[in-house]
Parts: structure tokens; sequence; C-alpha cells
């Protein structure tokens, strides 16, 4: 049992540094820095929102959305986007309404063929495209993010839209308070 837990935290952390390449770094950078000096200067000691209650209250939301986005920018980078299950097969469906016995299959746009990619030399089902960095065929595929290091598809599409929801509102708050603290350090007397 023990090693078996072993043998799956290295597989994890092989995985984790496998993902790590310069846009994925330079997006934790960055986000790293605004948080750092969103909580020095906007929510430091000299700041208008340092004090009472809904300075307090402003800073748990600020603390809260950006650790999320964290979260959910970890989730799209680790989480695999899906691939088409090995047992897939066309789906052949009969009907056709009067019972005529007409067989319909899904198709291409043109041709009239089954879903077929050359690469993978596999069928595929809706939706489903190759992508050629990751080497694959992804369900779902929206594209291929080079800040995340993966396509975003099926199995992480939710976690790439959480993880720019709530950047986008962690980065709002942060011009915000930031905005504030530079508006006072320039045009308030000392």
């Amino acid at each position: 049992m023990e090693a078996r837990r072993g043998a799956r935290t290295r597989a994890f952390v092989r995985r984790c540094i496998g993902k790590l390449n310069l846009p994925v770094i330079l997006v934790l950078v960055v986000y790293a820095y605004v948080y750092k000096m969103t909580m020095r200067y906007g929510f430091g000691e000299r700041s208008p929102a340092s004090s009472g209650q809904p300075g307090a209250f402003a800073k748990g939301i600020f603390v809260i959305t950006a650790g999320l986005g964290w979260v959910m920018y970890a989730c799209t980078v680790l989480r695999d986007p899906g691939k088409v299950p090995s047992d897939y097969a066309p789906c052949v469906e009969s009907g056709g309404g009067g019972g005529s016995g007409e067989m319909f299959v899904e198709t291409k746009r043109k041709g009239g063929g089954h879903r077929f990619c050359q690469k993978c030399e596999r069928h595929k089902p809706p939706r489903t495209h190759h992508c050629r960095v990751c080497k694959r065929c992804v369900l779902r595929m929206d594209h291929h993010c080079v800040w995340v290091n993966n396509c975003v598809g099926h199995y992480n599409y939710k976690s790439f839209f959480l993880f720019l929801a709530y950047t986008t509102m962690a980065l709002a708050q942060a011009v915000y308070h930031l905005g504030t603290f530079s508006r006072d350090e320039i045009f308030s007397p000392h």
C-alpha cells in the first residue's frame, strides 16, 4: 500500500514538473507579483483599505478570489482535457421514419464518411479535434493554450473558465486598490 502511494506521488510530481514551461512560469510569477504588490500597497498600513471592517472585508474578498484563481489555474494546467476512448466506434442509428430501414451515420462535412483522424489513425466523436502540440485527439477541444501548456477541452473547460473569472475579479480589485493608493500618494500632502 505504501509503495503504491509513493509511486503515485512520484508520478504526480513528474507530471507537475513536466507541465512547467516558460509561459506557465511567467503566469505564476506575474500573478504572484501582482498579489504581493496589492497586499503590500493596496492593503498596507498607509492605504485607505487597511483600516476598519470594510478594509478587512475587501482584503478577505481579494485573498479568496486570488486564491481561487491560483487553484483553478493549477487545475487547468494539470487536468487532462479529455481523450477519445480506445473502444470508440462511430454510432450507426437506424431510423428514417416510415420504416424504410435507412441507416444514419455521423459524417464529415464533405465526403460523407465517418470522422477519422489520419494522425491518430482512429475514428473520432463529434467536436473532437487533433492537437498538433499535444499530438493526440482531444474531446470537445476549444483550443490549445500556451499559457496553461495544455488543451482546453471537455474535462478542463470549467476550470479554465473559472480561472479567467476569478483572475478578472482579483485583477479588478488589485487595480482599484492600487489606484486608490497611488492617488493618495500623489495628491495628498505629507
